[in-house]
């Protein structure tokens, strides 16, 4: 038995590879073993790419190879060890784990835990008898015993059980011609791969690897203690051209690697040359996933999907949660946008949110207005009857399988993506298997709902991983850290490369927490702690960094998904470049014209505030006023927003002006009419808001700080012509007729004195100016003042007057300069939205996180936080 160890890099795989192509051609008695299907698969490739033609079996997986001697003992998946482990936890429910035992992913944590223990060679028993004393080291033997209990009674096993029976049957038995075995990829051994490794040796040649890492090896001792010899390989790989670069978020360092990858390819790499390895693929396997195929460049995933986010299982779980909701118009919408691809359904969608409560397929039939919504509505009234129906399991199993085919994908020689089309197929059938392992674990002959058929069905579809097949060759190659670690490529982009992100932050186990796991590990129960966790952290990066032959680029995102600024990894040793670093030039401004080159956007008439969204973004303005874009309709409980609170306040001030009255009659009409109107749930934040608002009007209307005026006008709407063909339009709150002759200008803002503040300061303001103008030019009336009125809470005036202390501290002087100034800034707007700009420039930063439209602009928003003036490409 041969050891051969050494650094990421030093050729122990080509090596072992070299020995197997010679054994091939001596006879078939060789095996090649690998950790995974995915590198077996592409160590398959390699050597038919080099010509060398073999069977499939003898390149495989460990499990795969020790499959003829564990068939009568099948391993446990995931899915149903969870469950297996969540049932046995709740009817045990041990005193010490009552507060957190029915918390998301405390079942989780205890499987884990046990698969953990299992592959460290310890049985619940062994536990017992080595545990030091520890608060939750009772409850979980207990927990651990039971579900031990229960897999004896499935004839089922662990895979450490697994190892352990093949290793027994191996030893006596022997291994049926083989005579040569490599073992590659590992990067550590458990005691049941030792077992295993021991009875191969008895009968075969058998040379493996391992990696040199920081700190204690007690699986490379176990083999020298073996009889193994080592052999110590030094570094052969030449370094590659390193260079690293930071982007603003996630999403724009996943865009710069693929601008990148397109540059590779232009100079004449071929994508299979490349790759991307990933510590986190929870974080970024979507946003490399639409950066790559945004710009047509094709990859394969080398990392599993989870079924339940895959679009045919959402289908199907949307349509049972809509059953079993009796048809609830939100759960049912979510299903319908799973197997609907029409434009009808974006209208349908925001008919029926707008409606929102609701409950009933009768309807939602009376809304439709499609051919295909209805046909669809139609085929979900037929499942009606399951809301009520008692089956056996399998049965359940068998109708909740029949749901993916409805679902309807287009035929692939229709134009659907092969890609697509495949990852459909290999849903279904993972649907079908994880809702007969779902029947399974449930009483074959008892007759039950479909909700507790769902409980654990939807439990094995979150549990189950779904692989499609992919077999192109021309991919760019998206592993992860572990994946790679057999694969050399010339091209490599190492992501991800913040603190907390890799390395990853490691905490101590609260169930078994360091001090517990130091003392089992010199037992004998080789079981990791935090600190071993943490130096696995930096042999992987050094794994990342040497997979490349010619160049490595590494990068970061200096802001998470949700924002938070991250510092860069203490890997991370090269200077990082701004990922706006030309790599190729950025594009013009962005014009809106017709295909015949004439400007498409050329109104007449422009209002104040859309003028002044224009200045803020054109891309906002395009998007609000030209293509008149809305968002979604927002929940009944969250409708009671800002808008529809200013809306609110505005017509009760309005009347009140007209009509002189109590305010609070008045407002509790107003705000009972626009409530109804816009069907808002009266939940507790509803009611909070309203005695808000209310006491907002209280105190301003016992406010004294606006002279009393007998002749006020109230919503006054106004349309003036500043040049010929350029039409302002608007309408003032509120217009007061001072007694020297001129107008006291008011704009109600249902907004924080801070806000008011930030406004009058603003570099885009022009409502103010062209409000003046309006009531100079139609009520020829001087403008005394123009004020924004802050309503919440602390009542605010701020803005100008003539002279500036008229009537508020601290107003701005209002001049002919300063009207003429606004008047200016528009003629310049309109100008521009005429000529069809429509490139996203924000104004300020923060107004991203703010926009309506901002998943569309690709603009992107954090970036602001460096450079608001950034090119974007």
């Amino acid at each position: 038995m041969l050891l051969l160890s050494g650094p990421p890099g030093s050729g122990r795989t080509s090596h072992l590879l070299d020995e197997f192509r010679q054994a091939l051609r001596a006879g078939p008695g060789a095996r090649f073993l690998t950790p995974t299907a995915t590198m077996a698969e592409h160590l398959r490739h390699r050597l038919a790419r080099e010509g060398l033609l073999l069977r499939p079996n003898l390149v495989l997986t460990l499990s795969q190879f020790l499959a003829p001697w564990t068939q009568d003992l099948p391993q446990v998946s995931p899915a149903a060890l969870y469950l297996l482990v969540e049932r046995t936890a709740l009817r045990l429910a041990p005193r010490e784990f009552t507060r957190v035992l029915r918390t998301p992913g405390f079942c989780a944590a205890l499987a884990q835990a046990i698969e953990e223990f299992a592959a460290a060679g310890c049985d619940s028993g062994r536990l017992e008898r080595m545990l030091p004393p520890t608060r939750f080291g009772a409850p979980f033997v207990a927990v651990y015993r039971e579900v031990e209990r229960e897999l004896a009674e499935r004839r089922a096993g662990l895979r450490s059980g697994r190892l352990e029976r093949a290793a027994g049957r191996i030893a006596r038995q022997g291994l049926a011609g083989i005579s040569k075995i490599w073992m590659d990829g590992f990067l550590a051994f458990t005691d049941p791969e030792l077992a295993v490794i021991r009875s191969l040796a008895a009968h075969a040649d058998l040379t493996l690897t391992l990696p040199e890492r920081d700190g204690p090896r007690p699986d490379r001792d176990a083999l020298l203690a073996m009889g193994c010899e080592e052999r110590r390989m030094q570094r052969v790989r030449a370094r590659p051209a390193a260079g690293a670069f930071r982007a603003p978020s996630i999403g724009r360092e996943s865009e710069e690697i693929a601008l990148r990858i397109l540059d590779l390819a232009e100079a004449g790499r071929e994508f299979r040359e490349i790759g991307i390895v990933v510590r986190n693929p929870e974080v970024y396997a979507g946003p490399l996933r639409a950066a790559l195929e945004r710009f047509g460049i094709p990859a394969r995933f080398y990392f599993p999907e989870k079924l339940d986010q895959h679009r045919t299982a959402r289908y199907v779980a949307g349509v049972i949660g809509a059953i079993l909701s009796g048809w609830d118009w939100a759960g049912t919408l979510a299903a319908l946008r799973y197997s609907i691809d029409s434009p009808a359904l974006d209208r349908f969608d925001f008919l029926v949110r707008e409606k929102l409560p609701g409950r009933g397929l009768d309807g939602l039939a009376a809304l439709a207005s499609d051919v295909g919504i209805e046909r669809r509505l139609a085929e979900l009234a037929a499942l009606d009857s399951w809301r009520t129906a008692a089956l056996a399991p399998a049965q359940w199993a068998a109708r909740l399988s029949s749901l993916g085919p409805a679902l309807g994908l287009p035929d692939p020689g229709a134009g659907q993506p092969p890609p697509h089309w495949r990852s459909h197929t290999a849903a279904l059938a993972a649907l079908e298997a994880a809702f007969a392992e779902a029947a399974a674990f449930l009483d074959p002959d008892r007759r039950i709902g479909l909700g507790e058929f769902w409980t654990p069905a939807a439990a094995v579809l979150r549990l189950t991983p779904l692989r499609p097949p992919d077999h192109r060759r021309n991919v760019v190659h998206v592993l992860s850290v572990f994946e790679a670690r057999q694969w050399e490529l010339p091209a490599v982009f190492v992501c991800g490369l913040a603190e907390q992100q890799f390395p990853k932050r490691r905490t101590q186990d609260p169930l078994f927490p360091d001090a517990v796991r130091r003392s089992l590990a010199q037992q004998g129960i080789r079981v990791r702690a935090a600190a071993d966790r943490e130096r696995e952290e930096r042999f992987m990066f050094e794994l990342a960094i040497t997979r490349a032959t010619s160049v490595l680029t590494l990068s970061y995102a200096e802001t998470d998904g949700r924002g938070t600024r991250q510092m860069p990894s203490q890997f991370l040793t090269l200077p990082a470049a701004p990922c706006d670093s030309p790599v190729r030039p950025a594009p013009p401004a962005a014009r809106f014209v017709d295909p015949g080159g004439a400007v498409a956007v050329a109104p007449r008439a422009f209002s104040p505030s859309g003028l002044e969204c224009f200045l803020d973004c054109p891309f906002q303005f395009f998007a609000r006023y030209s293509l008149k874009l809305r968002g979604r309709p927002l929940p009944p409980q969250e409708r009671l927003d800002f808008m529809l609170q200013g809306n609110i306040i505005h017509d009760t001030l309005a009347e009140w002006h007209r009509s002189p009255q109590p305010i609070e009659p008045l407002f509790d009409r107003v705000f009972a009419a626009r409530c109804a109107a816009a069907s808002v749930f009266m939940g507790y934040r509803t009611e909070y808001l309203r005695c808000q608002m209310l006491d907002d009007l209280r105190q301003f209307a016992a406010d004294r700080r606006l002279p009393a005026s007998a002749d006020v006008i109230t919503e006054y709407p106004f349309e003036m012509e500043i040049e010929p063909g350029l039409v302002i339009r608007g309408r003032i709150d509120r217009i007061d007729k001072l007694p020297d002759g001129r107008a006291l200008i008011v704009d109600y803002k249902y907004s924080a004195a801070a806000r008011v503040a930030e406004k009058v300061e603003k570099a885009t303001l022009l409502q103010g100016g062209l409000y003046a103008l309006a009531v100079e030019r139609e009520l020829k009336m001087q403008p005394a003042a123009v004020f924004y009125f802050g309503l919440k809470k602390d009542l605010r005036m701020d803005g100008w007057s003539d002279p500036p202390d008229a009537f508020a501290a601290g107003a701005k002087p209002l001049t002919r300069a300063w009207i003429d100034a606004s008047v200016d800034r528009a003629r310049a707007a309109a100008g521009q939205i005429r000529s069809g700009r429509i490139a996203p420039a924000p104004a300020w930063a923060g107004l991203c996180r703010l926009c309506d439209f901002r998943d569309v602009c690709r603009y992107d928003g954090a970036a602001q936080a460096i450079s608001v003036e950034a090119p974007v490409r």
